[in-house]
């Protein structure tokens, strides 16, 4: 279901590519344009994450991977990532939390060609897996996101 004003697969934006747009978080998504190319967007994420001690557990290219079966997906990657420090607190809270850990973000590309950033919106995921108890870890989850989606957008 798509959302108003969020980004989709077909969305036609020729926008200027250095704005940060946030979409409405009613689909637990946050999206971000970036001004890079999907590999340098990848690229930044990683050294970003790294650099603050996060494990980048891999990154899935989906598009290679349709090309595998004789498919064709515009490009498409998502960067796994994530911290054992900060998610097996919320695992011992609710395991179920793990359908969602670790992280994700995914940097694609538009019909138009204009390649964006989504991931999941803290507070969603906190409501969804009732971790009320669990305030400061998902600010600062937030935060982190926020950070990541923007730095990798816009540096």
């Amino acid at each position: 279901m798509a959302v108003a004003g969020a980004p989709t697969a077909n969305t036609a934006n020729t926008a200027n590519k250095t704005n940060t747009t946030k979409s409405p978080v009613s689909d637990g998504m946050h999206h971000v344009k970036s001004r890079h190319n999907i590999a340098d967007t990848v690229e930044r994420a990683k050294r970003m994450l790294e650099h603050q001690g996060f494990r980048v557990f891999g990154v899935i290219d989906h598009a290679d991977n349709a090309r595998t079966v004789g498919l064709e997906l515009p490009p498409t990657k998502l960067l796994v990532f994530g911290n054992p420090e900060g998610g097996t607190p919320l695992m011992r809270a609710n395991r179920l939390i793990a359908i969602d850990l670790p992280l994700k973000l995914l940097v694609w590309e538009d019909a138009a060609g204009v390649v964006w950033i989504s991931y999941s919106d803290a507070a969603f995921l906190q409501k969804r897996h009732r971790l009320d108890g669990q305030k400061q870890a998902f600010g600062k989850m937030a935060r982190l996101l926020e950070d990541l989606g923007r730095a990798s957008a816009t540096r």
